[in-house]
């Protein structure tokens, strides 16, 4: 009888083993030297997580609220407290964009700047504590318990009980360069991380990524040579390029820009090796993030096309121009590298099979995007001659959050350069994939507001139309570093440099689709500063279609709670709070509607209109013109 109730008793807690672990929590383990360990700089871009994206803690992080052994959202360091951007990072950030959204990804980060790969050899390792004598180097092998593979193999087998454990990820070779038996050792890691957690080696692929390449002028490239050679040597084993991934000035570590880069391509090969598919209805296009011209260090310059399926790509000129030669990966993007460039500015077009193709890719042709405009000339949108037209002017501020130089456009009304009177002022951004030039290229604004002042159907004011586009991860990550440069240096410029008023009655902000995202972030947490607010087609991505389609959710009930605590201060506040929609046809009015149901939970006051049109400009052109008149009445 006591037999049978120790097997029954075995039975059960296989089966709870067995139903605690999750299939759809994907693992990965990352070791290596400084650029896996993160020694690039962590930006404010980097430092949005995704509650699909973990990593389970290495050692305790009192900074961080991380304990040793427990899986928190990855935002970086992943590795050591200390450390900086990884490799790591992007991989797992790129791969949560990637997949469907019942599966989370979470990494183990074990590296040690400096380390010779048989550090992570359990049968040397010891011999290899050493390999610099400094204490900085005995420190890092001291905060992973004395010995980094130890820990590595404790913390993976903690992981197996909550998910599956899908890939390795290396990066190291600094240290071993010119070593011809580096592929050897590393299949000897490989192979026991394999046997010490009963991996499969078909099933956990090996990638190892190259070292700085010599294109970026690595002093260790010689390197890549030996690396390239690895799937000799560990058939499940699989080579990331490096090439073109920016580097720091020490030509040895990649900074925060190659690291991203670096990490992503990880996930493309990962993804790729696991025939793993990406959302549903959304196809990966490497076209979407195609940075087309990239200047790298040694005054070489990048030129990237997609044609994956042009025979031969070239570049023409009416400058003068060394032979650039181009070669196609298999994303189907073809680059070339323009060596020793001398300082200036160049022209150019890239020949196709014979044909000449602007870069769409390029800033300055984004700047200039073809329209055609059809109409008769008494539209509300058209340029009339018979009537005064203000000053559209491009201005450039630094941005301290962005550490950047960035530009914004500004309408002037007619008259302005001539008085001395003190405007108030309208900040109006763009949508996703625009910039500080949409809403007076294709938008009309200017020549809207140029007709509503000669109908004196609005007081003299100026229009601010900044740059709302910020390069980052996710499109969840650029709102708040926009709100954060809206406040701290783009209001500051423009009050600095204009006569404008600078109270709240005199201060309006109106945006439209991702403009209108980040219109709700700035009226959310600095309300006091706006009287007016308009958002245009858009509203916090909340909804569960949203999700589907797009795979990007915000924290609904985060937002909910906010817009509570804020409700009565902002009622006294705001003047006017104004949602639009383009119908039901537009892609943002799930999102908008669910939006607006919980400022009415929140007891928030607000006016709302819905005209045809969809998500396009022929709405947002009528939004302007409608809303305009209602800014700053008192």
């Amino acid at each position: 009888m006591r037999t049978k109730n120790l097997v029954l008793l075995g039975s059960l807690l296989l089966t709870f083993n067995m139903f605690s672990q999750n299939p759809n929590l994907h693992i990965y383990l990352c070791l290596g030297q400084s650029n896996m360990e993160g020694s690039a700089t962590i930006e404010d871009q980097d430092k949005v997580g995704n509650d699909r994206f973990k990593v389970l803690a290495a050692m305790d992080c009192s900074d961080f609220g991380r304990k040793k052994g427990e899986w928190t959202i990855a935002i970086p360091p992943l590795s050591q407290c200390w450390a900086g951007l990884s490799p790591a990072d992007y991989f797992g950030r790129t791969m949560v964009e990637k997949l469907p959204d019942s599966i989370t990804v979470g990494v183990i980060n074990i590296a040690i700047g400096g380390c010779d790969i048989r550090l992570f050899d359990k049968n040397q390792w010891q011999n290899y504590t050493s390999t610099y004598p400094e204490q900085w180097f005995l420190d890092k092998i001291k905060s992973y318990g004395g010995n980094p593979y130890e820990r590595l193999i404790a913390l993976a087998k903690e992981a197996q009980k909550d998910g599956v454990i899908k890939g390795i990820l290396l990066h190291q070779g600094e240290t071993n360069q010119d070593d011809q038996n580096w592929p050897s050792y590393v299949s000897t890691v490989y192979n026991n991380i394999l046997s010490d957690l009963s991996l499969n080696a078909n099933e956990v692929p090996l990638l190892a990524g190259e070292v700085v390449h010599e294109e970026q002028g690595g002093k260790c490239a010689s390197m890549n040579a030996i690396i390239d050679k690895l799937p000799e040597t560990v058939p499940t084993a699989h080579v990331i390029s490096s090439k073109g991934c920016s580097v720091r000035t020490d030509n040895v570590h990649f900074d925060s820009k190659g690291v991203r880069e670096l990490g992503k391509r990880y996930a493309l090969k990962m993804l790729s090796l696991k025939g793993l598919e990406p959302k549903i209805g959304e196809k990966t296009n490497p076209n979407k993030s195609l940075i087309s011209t990239e200047i790298l260090p040694n005054n070489n310059v990048a030129f990237r096309i997609y044609a994956p399926n042009a025979k031969t790509v070239n570049l023409h000129s009416d400058d003068k121009w060394d032979k650039v030669n181009f070669t196609k990966n298999e994303e189907g993007i073809w680059e070339g590298i323009w060596d020793n460039v001398m300082p200036g500015v160049y022209s150019y077009k890239f020949i196709v099979d014979g044909v000449e193709v602007q870069d769409s890719k390029a800033i300055s042709i984004q700047d200039n995007v073809p329209i055609i405009k059809v109409t008769n000339g008494n539209n509300f949108f058209s340029m009339k001659d018979d009537v005064p037209h203000g000053g559209l002017t491009k201005r450039y501020y630094y941005s301290k959050v962005l550490k950047k130089t960035r530009r914004l456009q500004v309408w002037t009304p007619a008259g302005f350069e001539k008085s001395n009177k003190k405007l108030p002022v309208l900040y109006l951004i763009h949508g996703g994939g625009g910039s500080d030039t949409s809403w007076s290229n294709i938008g009309c604004a200017n020549d809207i507001l140029d007709n509503l002042l000669a109908e004196g159907k609005i007081d003299p004011m100026i229009v601010v139309m900044p740059n709302g586009s910020i390069e980052t991860e996710n499109g969840l990550g650029k709102v708040p570093l926009f709100k954060e440069d809206l406040m701290t240096n783009i209001i500051p410029f423009i009050e600095s440099n204009y006569r404008v008023l600078k109270d709240s009655k005199h201060r309006a902000i109106m945006g439209l689709s991702m403009g209108g995202l980040e219109t709700l972030e700035a009226a959310a947490y600095h309300y006091k500063d706006f009287d007016y607010i308009g958002v245009l087609s858009s509203g916090w991505w909340i909804s569960n279609s949203w999700k589907e389609k797009r795979g990007t959710i915000d924290d609904k009930e985060k937002r909910a709670a906010h817009l509570k605590q804020i409700a009565n201060d902002f009622n006294k506040s705001v003047k006017l709070l104004y949602f639009t929609q383009g119908g039901k046809e537009g892609i943002a009015y799930e999102n908008g509607m669910e939006t607006q149901k919980l400022f009415d939970a929140a007891g928030i006051n607000y006016k709302y209109s819905e005209s045809p049109g969809g998500h396009t400009w022929m709405v947002w052109r009528k939004n302007l013109w409608d809303l305009a008149p209602l800014l700053f009445k008192r």
